[in-house]
């Protein structure tokens, strides 16, 4: 799949739909990292945000045929990366930040999993 054949308009949603959930989970985060020092709690309350908003857009916007379980095994499976991501590199580098790099690299790489996916 060529990026060159996304549409335009699509991409640009799909961004403003992530730059939202970006912005939401990564406060969720945070503040719950900041208050807990739990890297796993805060995951998870990020991650659980984070898929119910970004689903309920993704489906009404996006990719109308987007399958609640599929969507689900990805966030599972990109949650499960994250946790030992952030475990294995967390004494070499500041959580917080290690936590947004993460978020940007891993929305780029979803997208073009979904695309598949959708035909």
């Amino acid at each position: 799949m060529s990026l060159l054949k996304i549409n335009n308009t699509k991409l640009y949603v799909y961004y403003l739909i992530g730059g939202i959930s970006i912005v939401t989970g990564y406060l969720v985060f945070i503040s719950s990292f900041y208050l807990t020092n739990n890297i796993t709690w805060s995951l998870v309350l990020q991650f659980t945000v984070s898929f119910f908003l970004r689903y309920i857009s993704y489906k009404k916007f996006i990719f109308k045929k987007l399958n609640l379980i599929t969507y689900l095994l990805f966030y599972i499976t990109f949650f499960t990366l994250n946790v030992y991501f952030l475990y294995l590199t967390k004494n070499m580098y500041n959580v917080y930040l290690l936590q947004l790099v993460y978020i940007i690299f891993i929305s780029s790489l979803i997208f073009i999993i979904l695309k598949k996916y959708e035909k």
